[in-house]
């Protein structure tokens, strides 16, 4: 088979993508020819060596994947041959095939093409875990999302619709950015390429929440952002970490958080997929019943053939990509929006 093999952590650059070994046969795990793979920020951090895991080398990158089982071992219950599966392995699916455990296999419904499903994974399931999980989400709290323009964003809008809440402000770079927020229906839109952005940030999240602040901030990027939406918040509104997408770790001093009353928690999904893998199906569920409910719909902008997977994470490190990207192989289902 064919895969994106990480032989030494490097630059996008200088990624390799290669003929390999097709995976080993194992007892309780099902052989699955991939189809759609999600790309997203942490597999750049993969291949550079910057994850707060890395795999022993070589491996191929990819927490996430859709694709069809092919093969049924002794011992595999509750999925029939050949259904069409989501697996969720630590690594491994940017590549043609990979053995996958029964418990890191979720069911797919039949009426979702593998390309829409791969839309639907890791930014949707940390956008649930967010605001559903970690923060708590009530009844009429407001929501401010950093970092808005990729499928984390319509995750919020969605997760927020669901619990009946006072709705996402979505925070934007640009006319482009703005254009893409105004398609997810948020109660206001922030500009973060502002020049003041510490308190244009503020005075925009106060006046779309009639003076009061978000209830709970979508942290997303870091830097000169995490600041500035601190004084975003409402009154013991949460803040809640899910990466570092611009590469700096924002320092705030504890005495601060205890001055204005500021919790804090945060979100790391694959941690989330070897400790609670329950709560990751159940997650997993939730979103495809909004999808057929009409409440989510996915933002995919454009597909790559795996062996492209280094343009499309290099739109996903400079920030370029306003949509999901999805990369395909063995003949993936669907169609590129």
């Amino acid at each position: 088979m064919k895969a994106a093999l990480v032989r030494e952590y490097t630059a996008l650059d200088n990624a390799e993508y290669t003929r390999t070994d097709d995976p080993e046969v194992s007892a309780g795990k099902v052989l699955v020819d991939i189809e759609a793979i999600e790309v997203h920020f942490p597999n750049v951090l993969y291949l550079e060596g910057e994850y707060k895991r890395r795999p022993e080398l070589p491996f191929a990158p990819g927490p996430d994947a859709i694709g069809r089982e092919v093969t049924v071992e002794v011992g595999a219950q509750d999925i029939s041959f050949r259904d069409t599966v989501l697996v969720l392995p630590e690594h491994g699916t940017y590549a043609e095939k990979i053995f996958a455990p029964e418990c890191h296999r979720l069911p797919v419904p039949a009426d979702i093409p593998s390309i829409e499903v791969a839309a639907f994974v890791l930014a949707y399931q940390t956008a649930f875990f967010d605001l559903i999980y970690q923060s708590g989400l009530r009844e009429g709290d407001s929501v401010f999302g950093l970092a808005a323009t990729g499928g984390g964003g319509d995750g919020h809008r969605a997760a927020s619709e669901a619990v009946g809440s006072g709705g996402v402000i979505p925070a934007t770079r640009g006319d482009k950015g703005e254009a893409f927020a105004r398609e997810l229906d948020g109660i206001a839109m922030v500009d973060a390429s502002i020049e003041n952005l510490r308190n244009g940030m503020c005075d925009a999240v106060h006046a779309a929440t009639r003076g009061e602040g978000a209830d709970v901030v979508i942290n997303p990027v870091g830097r000169a952002a995490s600041v500035a939406a601190l004084s975003a918040r409402a009154w013991r509104g949460q803040i809640v970490v899910v990466g570092f997408a611009l590469r700096r770790i924002p320092q705030i001093s504890a005495n601060y958080l205890q001055v204005k009353s500021i919790p804090i928690g945060a979100v790391q999904w694959t941690d989330c997929c070897t400790r609670v893998l329950e709560r990751v199906a159940e997650a997993q569920k939730f979103i495809f019943g909004l999808r057929s409910k009409g409440l989510l719909h996915p933002v995919l902008n454009q597909t790559f053939p795996l062996e492209k997977y280094a343009d499309a994470l290099r739109q996903v490190k400079i920030g370029t990509a306003r949509r999901k990207l999805v990369l395909t192989c063995n003949n993936a289902a669907g169609d590129s929006n």
